[in-house]
């Protein structure tokens, strides 16, 4: 779910021409993220045109607003701290019959819950629409 919500160019500059102050700080201080998405098209999911980039901190205070945008799943999770998978969130949903993990660094943890799908659309409307009511300083 990570790229799922990415904010345009496009959005950015109707940020910048619509909410003020706020609006020129937003444009301001995603340029340096949208040229990293931009020089590695590999993170974006699908190719697209317009420069982008991951609308990842904007999205989590949305859920706040917007809560039902959101699909949940729930499970023990770890962070992988090696590997491959460095400083991804691991989730493991199946334990055994019983209730017990088979490997035991998921035993005794909590567990919690994860968002899995958005409807990117409307997180990225919700937060357009916010700065825009109330940036115009």
């Amino acid at each position: 779910m990570s790229l799922d919500v990415m904010l345009r160019d496009s959005d950015l500059a109707q940020l910048r021409d619509n909410a003020g102050q706020t609006g020129q700080f937003i444009w301001d201080t995603s340029r340096f993220y949208v040229d990293f998405y931009t020089a590695d098209q590999n993170l974006l999911l699908e190719p697209n045109p317009e420069r982008q980039c991951a609308m990842h901190d904007a999205s989590a205070v949305v859920y706040l607003v917007e809560r039902d945008a959101f699909s949940f799943t729930s499970g023990v999770a770890r962070v992988a701290p090696d590997g491959f998978a460095t400083g991804q969130l691991i989730i493991d949903r199946k334990p055994n019959s019983d209730g017990n993990y088979v490997l035991p660094f998921w035993r005794n943890r909590p567990s919690v819950e994860a968002a899995m799908q958005v409807d990117s659309e409307r997180v990225r409307a919700a937060f357009l629409n916010t700065i825009i009511q109330h940036g115009l300083i």
